[in-house]
């Protein structure tokens, strides 16, 4: 195991001391055991050096000093390899060419048989260094000597001598201290650098693929000088081989589109005098192709003490593609727009259309009932006449049955032409309502009484529920009757057999409510919307049980909002339907 250097420095002040003591009382050559040791250049490695050129080698010399201080004459410089340095006053080691770089080479490399000599297993190797200028120097890192125990001396190649004459151990454990302390202080040094090399590097890598993802280039710019730097990534994206560029920023305007000079030059000024935190601008700039590019440029200024921008650094971006999906997207929505508005034209063009077709036709309507109405009067007026009797009775009796029958129909169809010629008023907006109080109770007790006969025929219980104190209300005695009417009609036509009806009335607050309820078929959703539509019809096992024109809801519903109210109808299959209908009373 290798000794430490402080047990290495005790020993071989140790060993001096014993060998000192031998030679004075046995040796009558030399009486002082000081070692001295020096190195001397090799003429033609100098010249070599300091010409630029390799170093070819270096030669050191080890020597002992008598006690006067009187050194003995040197072995003359060779390349032979070291034999005994117990039995050599003088050795002479030959140094191969060394890198300019720190290194370590064994001695073994060119002492041949040294290993004889120099205690085998612990030949330590030589360190060499060549500073900058050329001037190189070898030092032994560790030198064998005659006791074979290790020593730190240091040697530059070049004429000079250190003695360790009177040297104590605590000086020499010191020397060998702060030779330590200096190399591992280098070797720290050393690897600082490297790490820091590492990370620098690292972080090159690392800001180079950064600034590829998003395509974007560096710009450099000094405010003073007007030079301007451009990064090989933004000369690429400019189509340009050049690693990177120098010049002006005069030279970049005019690469500027003249329709975005202004607004650039107006954004930079901005940010230069501090008006906004940051430089933002997307302009136009010519390629190498002679196409126009979009590009984002981003910046920051640096500001002196009297907030002159010396410095501004900052990034720019090819954004081309981002401004041709949205130019394309811009287009698309211009296209889209002009589509809606020809459309919207269109369905305006159609609903006038309609509603022009739907004004001829309840003219219409209103016309053919006028003319429908005077002859079914005749007929109506001359069937009551035959049923009366006036001019004597009927000679059989199947034909007052029959005439029974045209004064019922005649009726009937007097009602459906009223309603159609209401309908028609109400759809041209020349429908006035005749307002008047009216007691309401009444109003209830004659509708109940007109639907009654029909709902004994059909087995069906009609109920009429009123609130007390109903009072009068201001409306159209006729068409609130007619509402009612129509509401109960098609509450006994949808019932079966066996089913209830009832008619309720109440206040809520300023407005006159009327309920009309069944316990017939019902209806879904679909079929709600369908019975609130003029001349529409739903369809189910029961809808034909008597005739209709499908007016009756909507005629009402009409009525009501003439009045002011509305009507609102609530159905489910198999459940029934409820009507309720909301009238202010004054």
């Amino acid at each position: 195991m290798r000794p430490s250097m402080a047990e290495a420095s005790a020993l071989i002040w140790a060993s001096m001391r014993a060998r000192r003591a031998g030679r004075a009382s046995n040796s009558s050559r030399s009486t002082s055991t000081a070692v001295n040791c020096f190195s001397q250049n090799v003429p033609g490695n100098r010249a070599a050096l300091s010409d630029g050129g390799p170093l070819e080698g270096a030669q050191d010399s080890f020597r002992d000093r008598d006690e006067g201080g009187r050194s003995a004459q040197p072995r003359k410089a060779s390349p032979a390899p070291i034999s005994s340095m117990s039995r050599r006053r003088s050795v002479v080691m030959t140094v191969p060419p060394v890198p300019a770089m720190i290194g370590r080479r064994s001695p073994c490399d060119n002492c041949g048989s040294a290993g004889q000599g120099l205690h085998p297993g612990r030949i330590l190797p030589f360190g060499h260094l060549v500073w900058p200028g050329g001037h190189a120097y070898l030092y032994l890192m560790r030198g064998m000597l005659e006791v074979g125990l290790p020593v730190r001396t240091p040697r530059g190649i070049g004429p000079g001598r250190e003695s360790l004459r009177d040297e104590t151990p605590a000086r020499l454990r010191a020397r060998v201290k702060a030779l330590e302390i200096a190399q591992r202080e280098a070797q720290r040094t050393q690897r600082v650098l490297l790490a820091t090399t590492r990370a620098l590097r690292e972080s090159e890598e690392r800001y180079a693929l950064a600034m590829r993802g998003p395509n974007e280039g560096l710009w450099d710019w000094n405010p003073i000088t007007k030079e301007l730097y451009l990064s090989a990534r933004l000369l690429s994206i400019l189509g340009f081989e050049s690693d990177t560029l120098r010049t002006t920023s005069h030279e970049w305007l005019e690469l500027v589109h003249p329709e975005d000079r202004d607004r650039y030059q107006a954004t930079l000024v901005r940010h230069l005098k501090g008006e906004d935190a940051h430089f933002e601008c997307e302009y136009r700039v010519t390629d190498r192709d002679g196409r126009w590019r979009w590009v984002l440029a981003r910046g920051l200024a640096v500001l002196d003490a009297d907030g002159v921008a010396t410095r501004m650094v900052g990034s720019i971006g090819d954004v081309t593609e981002r401004h041709a999906y949205q130019r394309a997207l811009q287009e698309a929505n211009e296209q889209l727009e002009q589509r809606v508005v020809e459309r919207t034209r269109e369905l305006d063009l159609a609903r006038c259309q309609a509603e022009e077709a739907n004004r001829c036709k309840s003219e219409f309507l209103a016309n053919m009932s006028h003319e429908l109405r005077t002859p079914l009067n005749a007929i109506i007026g001359f069937s009551d006449v035959m049923r009366s009797g006036v001019f004597g009775p009927v000679g059989n009796a199947r034909y007052g049955e029959y005439i029974g029958w045209i004064w019922d129909s005649g009726h009937h169809l007097l009602r459906i032409i009223n309603d159609i010629l209401d309908l028609a008023k109400v759809e041209v907006g020349r429908f006035d309502l005749s307002r008047e109080s009216t007691p309401v109770l009444p109003l209830l007790e004659s509708a109940i009484r007109l639907v009654s006969e029909r709902a004994t025929r059909a087995e069906v219980n009609v109920g009429c529920k009123a609130e007390p104190g109903l009072g009068d209300a201001m409306l159209d005695p006729l068409r609130m009757k007619q509402v009612l009417l129509n509401l109960l009609s098609n509450a006994v036509k949808f019932t079966p057999a066996g089913g209830s009806v009832s008619l309720e009335a109440r206040h809520e607050g300023t407005d006159l409510v009327l309920i009309v309820a069944d316990t017939g078929i019902g209806m879904d959703e679909e079929s709600l919307e369908k019975a609130l539509q003029p001349f529409v019809q739903v369809e189910s096992s029961l809808s034909r049980r008597y005739a209709g024109t499908g007016l009756g809801l909507p005629l009402a519903k009409s009525f009501s909002e003439l009045h002011g109210g509305s009507l609102d109808l609530v159905s489910r299959p198999g459940e029934g339907t409820t009507v309720t209908v909301r009238i202010p009373r004054k």
